[in-house]
C-alpha cells in the first residue's frame, strides 16, 4: 500500500532532476537516512543542555538519572 504523499514526493523528484524511478527511490531513501542522522546527531546537544540547565538551576536528580543518560 502507497501512501499518497510518497507518491508525489518521488514525481516531483523525477520531474525537477530528470531521475529515474530507481533514482528518485533512492533519493527518497537518502533524504529519510540524513534527517535521522541530524536527528541522532542532535541528541548529544540536546541531552548536554538538560544537563547544564539542572546544574544551573540546582535541580539535581539521583545518579541513576545521569547513569542511564
Amino acid at each position: 500500500m502507497r501512501m499518497n504523499g510518497g507518491f508525489q514526493m518521488k514525481e516531483f523528484y523525477k520531474k525537477r532532476f530528470a531521475l529515474t524511478d530507481g533514482g528518485a527511490r533512492n533519493l527518497s531513501k537518502a533524504t529519510l537516512a540524513s534527517f535521522f542522522v541530524y536527528c541522532i546527531n542532535m541528541l548529544p546537544a540536546i541531552l548536554l543542555m538538560i544537563f547544564a540547565q539542572e546544574v544551573l538551576e540546582n535541580m539535581g536528580k539521583s545518579n541513576g538519572f545521569y547513569i542511564v543518560f
